[in-house]
């Protein structure tokens, strides 16, 4: 009976929920093999061979090979930066969060999302680091959409009104310690974005 070959991958974990008492399920977004969903004991008096990952931790995942039908099952995760000081900023995690969430509904599970992962880590590190998480997380899902192929600059920022889209264009340019609009535009215009690709690409929305 065939199984499913080991993985050893970078990974960020975007999603961690109970499965029964005494697992966690995990989802990755990785390098290299896109999404992966597997299991890890909680802790307990079982030794284990590293300390389970929290939510946004980035590492290195090892995963045995299983046979046809077996859950996955997470055997090591070796940490490259733990993105903790989210957790202190209820903005920078909230946009941590929704961008997390915006790539679990929405990008193609049988694809590559080497771009995407690249992308999450890159946010991930300028929320814990610069300033103004509303704008990193707008700057993130114009990106995130672009590179998933959707005409966002041709239609949706051609198509708004001429102050939202000054709006878009400067945040777009500028860096994060520079960014000059305010929290309530910023918003405003992610919200908008966010609409478009729900209404005209069909996204799910967290």
């Amino acid at each position: 009976m065939h199984g499913e070959s080991a993985i050893r991958d970078e990974a960020v974990v975007v999603h961690r929920g109970d499965a029964g008492e005494v697992h966690w399920r995990y989802t990755f977004l990785t390098a290299g093999h896109g999404w992966v969903s597997a299991l890890r004991r909680k802790p307990g008096k079982r030794a284990q061979r590293s300390a389970p990952p929290d939510l946004f931790d980035h590492g290195d995942i090892t995963v045995p090979a299983r046979r046809s039908g077996a859950p996955l099952v997470l055997d090591e995760f070796r940490p490259v930066r733990s993105h903790r000081e989210l957790a202190k900023n209820a903005a920078a995690f909230s946009a941590a969060a929704r961008l997390a969430n915006l790539m679990r509904f929405n990008l193609d599970h049988s694809e590559s999302t080497e771009s995407a992962f690249r992308l999450l880590v890159e946010t991930l590190d300028a929320l814990c680091a610069r300033p103004r998480p509303d704008a990193a997380l707008f700057k993130a899902v114009y990106r995130l959409a672009r590179e998933e192929g959707y005409p966002v600059r041709e239609e949706w920022a051609a198509g708004l009104p001429p102050q939202e889209r000054v709006a878009a264009r400067d945040l777009l340019r500028q860096p994060l310690d520079a960014v000059q609009s305010s929290a309530d535009t910023t918003e405003a215009v992610t919200s908008n974005l966010l609409l478009y690709l729900a209404g005209h690409c069909h996204w799910r929305l967290p």
